[in-house]
């Protein structure tokens, strides 16, 4: 700092290297801790500091392609992850469990925030202003914690209502939605609150599942006036509910029958998803109506999430997960290498996704994005037509490509040797044309399977080998 008069700077960084600069730029190419000393000097007289161990430098982690285990540190499930840039971070669970990283996920820590019920969920409208919900208190009303200074602390609200809060969303600066429910005589009651004033206060408001055994699960809003909450009915009805006047009035647009709905996204204000049990659904209409289901290849969709409008992911139940790069037409099943299940997946970037889970589960999936080409010339079928796939021998993954002239039902599955059925790629309505599906073999051992597509009409099986 010039302004105490030193002219002369001298730095040392613990590792041999030196720096006269005022402020110096220095590499470290070793992993460890450094001590580091600055002498300054107005040329008669000289100052020293030194920090001991100032500098933590790690290991840079090598991320094999497809999913790659982190240490969390803990048994608590963990609930929910966001990134708000490149670098930092944040991981909520239960008995107040409060994660932070400030270098992109290479280290995260556990900060002390003195709670002790579950986090739920957290979200953020810039670097600054943000937000957690979670479970009620007994005795008490549901906390809301809010924070201003980009999570370093929190200030807890009250939210007025006694349920479990499970998903949180700002429409704006200071207009924020929170959803959730719990058990009451056996039924569950959902509610839905909003904040006008950037979460300090709170108001309960009318929707059209009150009354009904379905729990809200998840919300979010596509623009300023769209917005659409998913809830879990179990086995009996769930619904999806939607607002198009901001938030003023609610109303069910669809139903489905023995299957609950536990996400809900919308990447702009046509193109949105919404998955539970073992399909995803989309709409290209802001909503207006939806496709028919889509195989997402395993039961118990928690989440999902796109990186833009081709690519996406979803997690789920016992470690189940799938991922498309063709907006949703498709999804490609690869699940995690643990039972655990996954409750939330984030994109950090384009090529990696994190996700949390029970018992700590924290995993990143180093992820290849996929383009859908618009201005693909049409193509014609005229012929059923089962393709080898490409490459083969292969690892970690090939393509199945395949042709199918009438609409209908389509079955893609792979077996083993012995015959049994081990993967489901495609279980669902195709549309007329020609389809490309990757198998991903990070779960699969070396050796010789075979795929097999079925239809109403047509069935066909290939022989394909895995080399590790």
């Amino acid at each position: 700092d010039t302004t105490i008069g030193a002219t002369s700077w001298a730095w040392t960084f613990g590792d041999n290297g030196t720096s006269e600069d005022q402020n110096p730029v220095h590499t470290y190419t070793t992993a460890g801790n450094y001590t580091v000393s600055l002498t300054a000097s107005d040329g008669t007289d000289t100052d020293t500091i030194t920090k001991t161990d100032y500098i933590t430098v790690v290991e840079p982690v090598v991320l094999a392609a497809g999913w790659n285990a982190i240490t969390s540190g803990t048994t608590e499930d963990l609930n929910d992850i966001l990134f708000l840039n490149e670098t930092k971070g944040f991981i909520v669970g239960n008995t107040g469990l409060f994660m932070k990283t400030t270098n992109g996920g290479g280290s995260w820590e556990t900060i002390e925030t003195g709670l002790t019920n579950n986090i739920n969920a957290i979200s953020f409208y810039n670097d600054l202003i943000g937000i957690m919900v979670g479970s009620r208190i007994s005795g008490l009303s549901t906390p809301i914690y809010i924070t201003a200074d980009g999570g370093d602390s929190w200030t807890p609200v009250e939210s007025g209502i006694t349920v479990d809060l499970l998903s949180v969303t700002y429409k704006n600066s200071t207009t924020i939605y929170a959803v959730g429910w719990s058990y009451v005589n056996s039924t569950k009651n959902s509610k839905l609150i909003v904040s006008n004033d950037g979460g300090i206060t709170w108001t309960s408001l009318p929707h059209p599942l009150d009354g009904y055994n379905i729990g809200m699960e998840d919300i979010c809003f596509a623009d300023e006036n769209n917005g659409y909450i998913s809830s879990n009915g179990g086995l009996s009805a769930s619904a999806l509910i939607y607002t198009h006047d901001g938030g003023t009035n609610w109303s069910i647009t669809t139903t489905i029958n023995g299957s609950s709905l536990q996400a809900v996204t919308f990447i702009n204000s046509d193109l949105g998803f919404y998955g539970g049990g073992s399909y995803v659904y989309k709409s290209e209409n802001g909503g207006s109506s939806w496709s028919s289901s889509i195989y997402a290849g395993y039961y118990g969709v928690y989440d999902i999430d796109f990186l833009d409008e081709s690519n996406g992911f979803t997690v789920g139940y016992q470690g189940g997960a799938a991922y498309t790069t063709d907006s949703g037409e498709t999804w490609i099943y690869d699940p995690s290498p643990s039972t655990s299940t996954l409750f939330t997946a984030e994109f950090q970037n384009d090529s990696l996704v994190w996700t949390v889970g029970s018992e700590g589960a924290l995993y990143i999936y180093k992820f290849t994005p996929g383009v859908i080409n618009a201005l693909q010339s049409p193509i014609v079928i005229e012929d059923y037509n089962l393709k080898q796939n490409y490459p083969n021998p292969f690892n970690p993954t090939t393509t199945i490509s395949f042709d199918i002239p009438e609409a209908g039902h389509v079955n893609l599955t792979v077996y083993n040797v012995a015959g049994k059925k081990i993967m489901t790629l495609a279980d669902n309505y195709l549309n007329i044309g020609r389809y490309n599906y990757t198998l991903s073999a990070h779960n699969l051992s070396s050796g010789i399977y075979f795929y097999k597509l079925q239809t109403r009409e047509f069935t066909d099986i290939k022989k394909m080998t895995i080399l590790k």
